[in-house]
């Protein structure tokens, strides 16, 4: 049994042991060590589970800023869909559980941070072709296992999996979901969609680990929704990047979802790309990262931190009940 698997096996265990003592699993069992970032619905929290040492990541939305936002059915799908998966690239999701104010879910902690934290801390803000091959294959990897584990993908054919954006009801609103420089054309147009624009936006992604921003950003959201339909894809010629993954970039951005790469035979017509020569896709969990010019920057508890309490920075504040789980 390897590290992650014996680390995974301890944390499960311990958690069982809760619930076979009778007990159910709330807020009180953990203790907040320090946030690791927010978002427009809630937070997440580095947390150690009492007197185990065991740390854990906790998402905590907030209910009233659920309901405000029309979130409540993207949480409920949220939750569904990570308690389908079991991937090592996944964190697990092991318990949840509400609070008057929030949702919790209780999943791995990645010592790691953001990929895009650590993009900032490059120079130029750029990874070298080896690091962002590496890394965004394996977010190709993490969206391949996602779109085959939803439910409504059993009726379908693996080549043509659903959207990732399923997880957001179809709505006529102005409201998107997703950084703004991201979303695929179809999209913005109001067009019927599929699977296409999940990789619309893995070119957006590679682009920008390649050259430092994304290709279509405008001085507002109107202009980036103007350049998203109809400014030229350029590749800055101060920054080189080889022709192999110029050509991926391309086909992924094609503003017509029919002619963009994987959007016929699905993953397959990917991973056949001349960019990911040499990878032996059955075995890139063994992989290890090419060296970074900064290397990652692991979060750990700051042994000086005073204690800290839930209520020390007003995570619960209202009593809202919701229909979750």
């Amino acid at each position: 049994m390897e590290l992650p698997e014996i680390l995974h096996f301890a944390q499960t265990v311990m958690l069982t042991l809760i619930t076979a003592r009778g007990e159910k699993i709330g807020l009180h069992h953990f203790s907040p060590i320090r946030p690791l970032g927010c978002g427009d619905t809630g937070s997440v929290h580095l947390v150690e589970l009492r007197g185990t040492g065991e740390l854990y990541a906790m998402k905590a939305m907030e209910k009233s800023v659920m309901l405000n936002r029309n979130k409540v059915h993207r949480a409920c799908i949220e939750r569904e869909i990570i308690s389908l998966l079991d991937h090592p690239f996944l964190p697990t999701l092991y318990t949840s559980f509400q609070t008057d104010t929030h949702v919790c879910l209780i999943t791995d902690f990645c010592p790691g941070g953001e990929l895009f934290a650590l993009l900032d801390r490059q120079p130029m803000k750029i990874l070298k072709e080896d690091s962002a091959r590496y890394f965004w294959f394996n977010i190709f990897v993490i969206i391949d296992i996602v779109k085959q584990s939803l439910p409504s993908n059993r009726r379908r054919s693996r080549s043509q999996p659903p959207p990732l954006f399923v997880a957001e009801p179809i709505t006529q609103s102005n409201s998107f979901v997703g950084t703004e420089e991201y979303i695929a054309p179809e999209i913005i147009t109001g067009a019927r969609h599929t699977s296409a624009i999940d990789w619309w936006t893995l070119g957006i992604l590679l682009y920008e680990m390649l050259y430092g921003r994304t290709p279509f950003r405008g001085k507002n959201r109107q202009k980036t929704f103007s350049n998203i339909l109809h400014k030229d894809l350029t590749f800055p010629s101060s920054i080189p990047a080889s022709l192999a993954a110029r050509q991926l970039i391309n086909a992924l951005l094609q503003r017509d979802p029919g002619s963009r790469l994987g959007s016929t035979t699905g993953t397959n017509d990917i991973k056949q790309h001349p960019f990911f020569r040499g990878i032996n896709w059955p075995l890139i969990r063994n992989m290890s990262p090419p060296p970074l010019d900064v290397p990652l920057q692991f979060i750990g508890i700051d042994p000086t931190a005073k204690d800290k309490k839930w209520e020390d920075d007003g995570v619960l504040t209202s009593s809202i009940d919701l229909d979750i789980f």
